[in-house]
């Protein structure tokens, strides 16, 4: 069991004061990619208060094990980024936000409430700003695919403070579901191309983690589908829709902003 886990449980008694910070202001954008003041278009009601409420502990979990990634570049970084793929395919109304944890586990989640959490050590697992792109899409798609909650309505979600931090203990643990995995990657596709980026960095990302040992990965971020799995189930929609596509990698700015101050 993962650090990330096991220091769950040591967390709960502070779920209430969780929450995830508001979305920094965006950087001025790059020339070739300007960044809408928009917000995103949405395509159904405000999420349940029940699932908003269990994202808020299963992100108590969650920095419980982890600290916030400290340098501020990183988080307005990734933050631009992140809103720039909402705001291209209309999305859930969620409480949208993106927050980077400091630690070396590869790790990535979606949580029901719209929170999007990345590891830094996921970051140094990219080689592009797509890539970092392709780690988001991912994780936005697994939201609206209610990829923890899939086989779990809302009516049967708990009440109580008890059973929702429970309950957000047990879904980190099971990890997010496999069909929903396996929509929200296709889906990741159309909001990387809709985007600007290269789809073809999605099943990039996902074949170098596929190499990598399954330590890795902290739990929450694996699914009952490993890596190799997820792109045969990729190859037929890449080759069908993708096969000409061609994105920006922005290299330059990816650099400066991830790679900064490292080895």
């Amino acid at each position: 069991m993962s650090t990330w886990v096991r220091n769950g449980l040591l967390c709960l008694c502070i779920a209430s004061l969780a929450g995830c910070a508001a979305a920094p202001q965006a950087p001025a954008p790059p020339v070739d990619r300007p960044v809408a003041n928009a917000p995103p278009e949405v395509t159904s009601g405000r999420n349940d208060p029940q699932r908003d409420a269990l994202g808020d502990r299963m992100l108590a979990v969650l920095l419980g094990a982890a600290p916030v990634e400290d340098r501020p570049q990183v988080a307005r970084y990734v933050a631009l980024v992140g809103h720039w793929l909402l705001q291209q395919v209309p999305v859930a109304e969620r409480n949208w936000r993106f927050l980077v944890l400091e630690d070396a586990a590869i790790f990535q989640a979606g949580l029901p409430s719209g929170c999007v959490v990345i590891s830094s050590g996921l970051l140094e697992s990219l080689q592009s700003e797509a890539e970092l792109a392709a780690a988001l899409a991912m994780a936005i798609e697994q939201v609206q695919a209610d990829a923890y909650l899939r086989g779990t309505g809302a009516a049967s979600l708990p009440g109580t403070e008890s059973g929702l931090s429970a309950a957000a203990l047990e879904l980190l643990l099971r990890g997010p579901a496999a069909s929903a995995v396996q929509q929200a990657d296709q889906s990741a596709l159309h909001r990387l191309q809709a985007a600007g980026y290269d789809p073809w960095a999605l099943p990039a990302l996902l074949q170098r983690w596929a190499a990598l040992p399954v330590g890795a990965f902290s739990d929450a971020t694996l699914s009952g589908l490993d890596f190799r799995q997820r792109l045969a189930l990729l190859r037929a929609p890449l080759n069908a829709e993708y096969a000409d596509s061609g994105g920006a990698e922005i290299g330059q700015r990816f650099r400066g902003s991830i790679l900064q101050g490292t080895d």
